[in-house]
């Protein structure tokens, strides 16, 4: 391996950007049953050591009042509070080989006082998922992709 190959691989590690993620959600996701997932990975050249594959989940609700001339407000009033936060285990550790592509496929399931996704006027309650590759460095990952939760 020469130099450049090196350097290519620490900034890699660095930034993430050893294998590309995706992350699909298969059928609907419903509060108290599983939800199926299948995340696809590919390595964008050399082999990368994994302690496994992760699917990282997020909820928050926002509230957002807009100022009206009418209004006693003097500003948008905005809140935000993120109110869950998990990460579920779909493999084990792994290699993935350079070049090679793997499908890992799993499920998972919510806890069952979670709220459905909702959007009103000024309120809303959104989900968001991530398939994440726990490698050295920095995780490569999907970033985070929306997701209807149903009741």
């Amino acid at each position: 391996m020469g130099l450049l190959d090196k350097l290519k691989s620490a900034v890699n590690v660095v930034t993430g950007g050893a294998a590309k993620v995706s992350i699909e959600v298969v059928g609907d996701a419903r509060i108290g049953a599983p939800i199926s997932v299948r995340v696809t990975l590919a390595s964008t050249g050399g082999e990368v050591k994994s302690d496994g594959v992760f699917v990282d989940f997020a909820g928050e609700e926002e509230l957002h009042i807009p100022k009206r001339d009418d209004d006693k407000l003097t500003e948008d009033y905005r809140r935000e509070h993120h109110h869950s936060a998990q990460s579920f285990r779909l493999s084990g550790p792994f290699v993935l080989g350079a070049g090679e592509q793997k499908v890992v496929e799993g499920s998972f399931s919510l806890p069952p006082d979670l709220q459905p996704s909702f959007a009103g006027r000024w309120s809303k309650n959104h989900y968001l998922i991530r398939g994440r590759l726990e490698a050295r460095g920095n995780d490569p990952d999907s970033g985070y992709q929306p997701i209807r939760v149903i009741g």
